[in-house]
């Protein structure tokens, strides 16, 4: 759709203020206060919010160890991270909306991933929204998002994302032409500012790993081990990741808080 992703984001946004929504932005949660099995308080840097219920969107594993006292629960192992880059071109992508870029053996490049290694040949998921939106770049320019997996924050801690985007960006000029003379700017976001910026476990950028016992029904439960009126939503819960799986996820935080309150 028009606007993309983010025109979702702002529909929903757009929704809940006009169901009577207050949204509180750039505001840390430091704490969700407890008595016996029930939260009754959400504590922020500056404010505390009397809650009946609460919904962390949050990532699960990390909301479980910095918003709760300590507690025992499920030991859960964490996939793969990315690296996106944000690119801007002086001039038309001749690129489709959505390209997968595979590499000449991708299961060699899975397997180095699986083995906390970036692959010598990356796998690229390219995006080219200005093809079909003229909005989201100036006349005559492209906007491109590029993603390349990587191992998560704890499998390999650095790595070098200049030599990363150098591998990554001749795949993408195979098809669209010589870039590299063409770009305006680079912005990047990696397993690092997963981890500090959007607190996602070792930064781990789709949740806990997709093996069989941990996906579908074996996904970490939307309940909280220990209260009642708290529940989870997002990629590392029921059902899992994706943008459908993490709107349904709401939808099933929801129905669950309504029928306790019933």
């Amino acid at each position: 759709c028009e606007g993309g992703t983010a025109a979702v984001v702002g529909a929903l946004f757009e929704a809940c203020t006009e169901a009577g929504v207050r949204f509180e932005f750039d505001s840390v949660v430091k704490e969700v206060r407890t008595s016996g099995r029930t939260a009754h308080a959400v504590v922020l840097e500056n404010e505390t919010i009397e809650a009946n219920g609460v919904v962390i969107t949050a990532d699960r594993e990390a909301a479980l160890t910095s918003m709760f006292a300590p507690s025992r629960s499920r030991s859960v192992r964490y996939g793969h991270s990315a690296i996106v880059w944000y690119v801007g071109v002086r001039r038309p992508v001749a690129l489709p909306h959505h390209s997968v870029f595979l590499p000449s053996d991708p299961w060699r490049s899975y397997a180095q991933l699986d083995a906390g290694e970036i692959p010598r040949e990356p796998l690229v998921y390219a995006c080219n929204p200005a093809i079909d939106d003229d909005g989201v770049a100036p006349p005559g320019c492209s906007a491109l998002t590029l993603l390349a997996p990587v191992p998560n924050a704890l499998a390999l801690p650095e790595f070098d994302e200049g030599a990363l985007f150098d591998a990554v960006l001749p795949s993408i000029e195979r098809q669209a032409g010589p870039l590299r003379n063409d770009i305006e700017l680079v912005r990047s976001r990696g397993p690092r500012e997963f981890a500090g910026e959007l607190r996602l476990a070792h930064g781990a950028a789709f949740g806990p790993d997709h093996t069989l016992d941990q996906m579908g029904a074996f996904r970490p439960s939307i309940r909280h081990p220990q209260f009642d009126n708290v529940v989870f939503a997002g990629s590392g819960t029921h059902p899992g990741s994706g943008v459908p799986m993490v709107l349904l996820s709401g939808r099933m935080a929801a129905r669950r808080l309504m029928g306790d309150a019933a």
